[in-house]
């Protein structure tokens, strides 16, 4: 009888966790710019809001691809 190799997906995690870990960086680096929404208010709150849901939506499309 032949034994079936087991795959490791090491790749696949390690590449989920640097996406996730790099989405990160973005709405943090946006609560620094309190000036700029200050002085622009609504436009740049709902430029905040639009890049939140864009990171939202990238994020689950990752976990959605790797957990198939």
């Amino acid at each position: 009888m032949k034994q079936l190799k087991t795959r490791w997906f090491g790749g696949a995690s390690l590449g989920a966790a640097f996406l996730m870990a790099n989405s990160s960086i973005g709405p943090g680096f946006l609560t620094q710019t309190t000036v700029f929404t200050q002085q622009l208010l609504t436009s740049f709150g709902f430029v905040i809001l639009v890049s939140v849901l864009l990171d939202v939506g990238a994020q689950l499309n990752t976990w959605r691809i790797l957990t198939v």
